[in-house]
């Protein structure tokens, strides 16, 4: 599409992720020294969050797809658990 840009985003927050994801737009992760893919692209395909309880902050992953073969199906990352990312996605002007 010759009006599409792609965007990164360094250290992307929680919410960022969620509102790509909501309007049905996967975004590329890129991580560092993370301490399951080391340095590796997967992309982000969808968002869980695991409710505790009232007193213990809540668990927050991101649902990613690797292109690995020898990891086929969706992963769940916990967010937080890299040193440093790049979040990358596509968009066309306006939205």
């Amino acid at each position: 599409m010759p009006t599409a840009y792609a965007k990164n985003i360094s250290l992307a927050i929680y919410s960022e992720y969620e509102d790509r994801i909501d309007v049905g737009a996967p975004v590329l992760q890129s991580y560092w020294d993370q301490s399951h893919y080391g340095n590796h692209t997967v992309t982000v395909v969808g968002y869980k969050e695991y409710v505790r309880n009232v007193l213990e902050s809540n668990s927050k992953y991101l649902v990613v797809k690797n292109n690995w073969t020898s990891e086929p199906g969706d992963y769940y990352v916990k967010w937080g658990t890299w040193n440093t990312n790049v979040m990358t996605y596509v968009y066309v002007k306006g939205n």
